[in-house]
C-alpha cells in the first residue's frame, strides 16, 4: 500500500469522470479552488494549486476520487474512504433542522461557502506550511500571522484579531522549519497585494523571532507591506505593540 506521504510529497488528486454525479460537494469542500465541476463532471481544473490533503475526498458520495503519490502505480485504499463523512452526521445532529448544504464547505470566495455563526476559523488551511501559496483569498488579505500558542493564550484572540475579515496563518517560531516557513511567506508576499501585516507573538524568549521572520520573508520578496508586531503575555493580557514597517 502506498503511503499517503510517501516522500513527503504532495498527494495527486485523480477523480474518475465514469463514476462522478456532479454534485459539486468536491468544488464546495476544496479551500483552494482546484475542482470545478464542468458539463456536470468534475474536473482538477488547476492542479498547482491543490494542498493534496484531500479534503474533496470525504465530500464525494460516489468515491470518484482518490490519491496517489507522485509516481505511484496504484490509489491509496486509505484515502478512498469517504473520513468526513461523520464529521457531517455529526454537525448535522448537533445543529436540528439545518442542512448539510448549509454547512461551511470550501474556503471563502469558493462556490457554496457559508460562514456559519459559531464559526471563528477565517480560512483553511491555517498553518503556513500547508497552505497553498496561490490561495485566491491572499490577494488584498488583511494578514494575521500568529504563533502557535496564542490562540490559546490569548481570551480575545478572535474577536480582536480576528475580525473585519482577516486571514490567518499560524506556525511555531523555534520548532517550525524557519526556512520553509520564511520562503513561503515570501512567496505569498510576492505573488498576492498583501494590505497588512499583524505578527502575533507569545512573550517568552522562543517566540520573539516572529517578527524578525516576517520581515526577512518581505526583504526576500522586495515588499513593504505595514507590519504591526503584538507581544502576548502568558497570562493573555497585550504586553507591546510596535510598528515594524
Amino acid at each position: 500500500m502506498n503511503s499517503p506521504n510517501a516522500g513527503s510529497q504532495r498527494m495527486k488528486v485523480v477523480i474518475d469522470e465514469s463514476k462522478c454525479i456532479g454534485c459539486g460537494r468536491c468544488a464546495n469542500a476544496c479551500a483552494e479552488g482546484a475542482i470545478e465541476v464542468i458539463d456536470g463532471v468534475a474536473k482538477l481544473v488547476n492542479e498547482a494549486h491543490c494542498d493534496g490533503l484531500g479534503a474533496c475526498i470525504g465530500e464525494c458520495p460516489a468515491g470518484a476520487i482518490t490519491l496517489v503519490a507522485p509516481g505511484a502505480k496504484g490509489t491509496c485504499p486509505i484515502w478512498s474512504i469517504p473520513v468526513r463523512k461523520a464529521g457531517a452526521q455529526e454537525t448535522e445532529s448537533a445543529e436540528p433542522g439545518k442542512s448539510e448544504s448549509n454547512r461551511e464547505l470550501g474556503g471563502e470566495g469558493q462556490p457554496g461557502w457559508q460562514a456559519r455563526r459559531d464559526s471563528a476559523v477565517p480560512n483553511w488551511p491555517i498553518k503556513v506550511s500547508l497552505v497553498s501559496t496561490d490561495a485566491k483569498w491572499f490577494q488584498g488579505a488583511n494578514l494575521v500571522v500568529s504563533a502557535d500558542c496564542v490562540g490559546y493564550a490569548c481570551p480575545g484572540f478572535h474577536g480582536e484579531h480576528l475580525a473585519d475579515g482577516r486571514k490567518l496563518l499560524v506556525c511555531c517560531p523555534k520548532f517550525g522549519d524557519r526556512g520553509l516557513h520564511m520562503s513561503r511567506l515570501a512567496e505569498i508576499f510576492r505573488k498576492h497585494d498583501i494590505s497588512s501585516v499583524e505578527v502575533l507573538y507569545m512573550n517568552v524568549a522562543c517566540c520573539g523571532g516572529l517578527a524578525v521572520l516576517v520581515s526577512q520573508a518581505q526583504s526576500i520578496a522586495g515588499t513593504s507591506v505595514p507590519v504591526t508586531a503584538i507581544e502576548i503575555g502568558t497570562d493573555g493580557s497585550q504586553v507591546a505593540k510596535r510598528t515594524i514597517q
